[in-house]
């Protein structure tokens, strides 16, 4: 990616946090920042935490009304909120999210109690030379060392709700089957 790629993303990521900044309105909270992305984009957000592989540091799937996003569990905090901020960041700015290929796999391994884990072969390693994953970089390291957000706000894992919606889309995709 050339300097100015980089210069032009910079600015994206600077003018996307300076909405949300201007939407939340208070103290930038993890609560706050999602409920102002959702705003944004026209979606609820979900999140769940697993523990995931150091390779593997976040999955985001997502529907025409929803994101879904899994972080880990087993790292330190800060750490958390990063990997979090990065898939967030994903969402803010539209990439593309897995396709229905993965989402078939991952739903395989929810229904099966297997950990996601399982998956970190697939297509989840972040490739920093693509412009999407440079600007999530981007994003969180900005989130996390420039804006002050509450570092000990505890988040409500919303696993149960998502294995139970990743069940009902796998019989949905496998046409109403629920084998």
């Amino acid at each position: 990616m050339e300097k100015k790629d980089k210069e032009h993303i910079n600015i994206e990521v600077q003018q996307k946090i300076a909405v949300i900044q201007a939407l939340t309105g208070r103290r930038l909270t993890i609560t706050s920042l999602i409920a102002a992305v959702e705003q944004m984009i026209h979606k609820t957000i979900h999140l769940a935490q697993s523990d995931l592989s150091p390779k593997l540091t976040g999955v985001r799937w997502g529907t025409d009304t929803e994101e879904f996003i899994v972080y880990p569990a087993n790292v330190t905090k800060i750490h958390q909120i990063h990997c979090l901020m990065h898939e967030l960041s994903h969402s803010v700015f539209q990439d593309p999210s897995i396709d229905a290929k993965t989402l078939i796999r991952i739903l395989h391994c929810v229904q099966n109690g297997e950990d996601l884990l399982a998956l970190e072969n697939l297509t989840f390693r972040h490739h920093y030379d693509k412009p999407s994953e440079y600007r999530a970089e981007l994003f969180a390291s900005t989130i996390v060392l420039e804006t002050h957000i509450d570092k000990h706000e505890q988040l409500e894992d919303q696993r149960g709700m998502l294995e139970e919606r990743l069940h009902k889309w796998m019989i949905t995709i496998r046409g109403g089957n629920n084998e």
